[in-house]
């Protein structure tokens, strides 16, 4: 219809008068402060590799799994303290522009950029066994051969590396009559909401988190997050980083443990 206001058929388009109201987000579920802690502390203390290290980016930085997996070192700016996130690595493998097409910066910690400083430094030394060179365009959650992991790969082993530590399970569940093993717990996109949740529940404020996220607008991020608001916008959010190494988790208060893992909302 705007085409046909544009060549003259028409002079007005009647769908710009229909209010169309989007459906509210799903629920979903992130990990207490507790499981949060115990998870980094796992990922400092297993041996480091690109797998973990999307982990970490994900409870670090909120980016989705796609723009993890497509993350190389020529965004990764050491100097002013962020990561800028311009592609995602796709199920069809293949390096495309993020969810809603707009690249983003991202602030990250100390903690964080000593971990990923120490990954950098780890992945030159494994390529340089195989005879290659670290360059920007490296990913930085780089596969076996040093290239885009497969995000189907990837998950499979996420699911495998959280029931490892917690926080999910395999059950069997009847399906068309037949029974079927299925992945109980938490993914990737509960860690990347865990993060969020614990800014927004320190304070940071709505218009700062959506940037964070990546969220085309701001009503998405208050329709997700709005249990979470009401809380001092003048109090810093958490260095996430930070907090999450050894010796300053021990420092950290316990929160409530939950009960036994339940099935996270929908994404």
């Amino acid at each position: 219809m705007d085409l046909a206001v544009k060549e003259h058929l028409t002079e007005h388009n009647p769908c710009r008068d229909v209010e169309v109201s989007r459906p509210r987000s799903a629920e979903r579920t992130p990990l207490t402060l507790e499981e949060a802690i115990s998870l980094c502390q796992a990922l400092h203390g297993d041996e480091l590799d690109d797998r973990r290290v999307a982990i970490w980016l994900a409870l670090a930085t909120s980016v989705r799994r796609g723009e993890a997996l497509g993350l190389t070192w020529r965004y990764v700016d050491f100097d002013n303290m962020r990561v800028f996130i311009k592609y995602q690595y796709t199920e069809n493998k293949a390096l495309r522009e993020t969810k809603n097409r707009r690249s983003r910066w991202i602030a990250i910690d100390d903690g964080t950029a000593r971990y990923l400083r120490t990954w950098k430094a780890v992945q030159v030394r494994r390529m340089q066994v195989q005879g290659l060179s670290q360059t920007p365009n490296t990913p930085m959650c780089s596969d076996g051969d040093f290239g885009f992991h497969d995000p189907d790969n990837f998950s499979t082993w996420q699911r495998g590396y959280l029931i490892e530590h917690g926080l999910g399970r395999m059950e069997e569940a009847e399906e068309g009559g037949r029974k079927r093993r299925r992945y109980v717990g938490y993914d990737f996109h509960e860690l990347r909401h865990t993060q969020a949740t614990f800014l927004i529940g320190n304070g940071i404020d709505p218009r700062s988190a959506q940037g964070r996220l990546g969220h085309e607008v701001s009503s998405m991020t208050m329709d997700v997050y709005a249990h979470m608001m009401g809380g001092n916008t003048a109090k810093p959010p958490i260095s996430w980083g930070g907090c999450c190494e050894p010796e300053a988790a021990g420092r950290r208060p316990r929160a409530r443990r939950r009960a036994p893992i339940r099935r996270p909302g929908s994404r």
